[in-house]
């Protein structure tokens, strides 16, 4: 184990056993210094003014059918590892990805989110359901960030009053999208051809 308060070495470095550290100190690759994104600052850290600087590599290199995995754990239980455990609830949220930018103020902008939350009124042993989530601010003024789909764990594909679900990529003018409530609405070539009203 390495135990250190300032730097080791600058160049490589071969650790043998576990590399600890500590709570409230950070890892930082390729930069001098942490930054603060969404109000957080993040004790691990990937900082770069280049592509190979900011970006990162999980490879498996096996002779079978197994890749590489990046594993999110959510639970209840307010201790790490001590053999006591704490089961999710509905709507929790297991992991979150988000886009930050730089609004040119600060690095507290989500752009854009994608979550996977616990979709089970009663989740139980190897018997948890849950939901892909995708959030993403509208732009033009608009600065709430909004949830543009969702597939259940049922598996329905679920979208929002008024969001198209398009099928000509680019040109924009035919789709499927409720209007209003149960009224859905078939439009070709920016022409309602079908409309569907309870």
């Amino acid at each position: 184990s390495i135990t250190t308060t300032g730097a080791v070495a600058t160049g490589a470095l071969t650790v043998t056993g576990d590399t600890i550290v500590g709570n409230g100190y950070g890892l930082i690759v390729g930069h001098t210094a942490q930054i603060t994104a969404g109000g957080q600052l993040a004790e691990l850290q990937v900082l770069g003014t280049a592509g190979p600087d900011s970006r990162v590599i999980m490879g498996r290199f096996s002779a079978d059918g197994d890749g590489a995995a990046l594993l999110f754990v959510k639970s209840r239980d307010a201790a790490i590892a001590d053999g006591s455990f704490a089961i999710v609830n509905d709507n929790d949220i297991v992991m979150e990805i988000r886009g930050m930018v730089d609004d040119g103020v600060d690095y507290a902008t989500s752009a854009g989110k994608y979550i996977m939350e616990v979709d089970d009124a009663s989740p139980a042993e190897n018997d948890v359901g849950i939901a892909h989530v995708w959030q993403s601010l509208a732009g033009g003024g608009d600065t709430s960030l909004n949830e543009v789909m969702r597939i259940s764990a049922a598996g329905n594909l679920e979208l929002p009053l008024g969001a198209k679900l398009g099928f000509d990529t680019g040109a924009g003018d035919t789709y499927i999208y409720q209007e209003s409530a149960d009224d859905l609405h078939i439009v070709v070539g920016n022409v309602a051809m079908m409309q569907f009203d309870q």
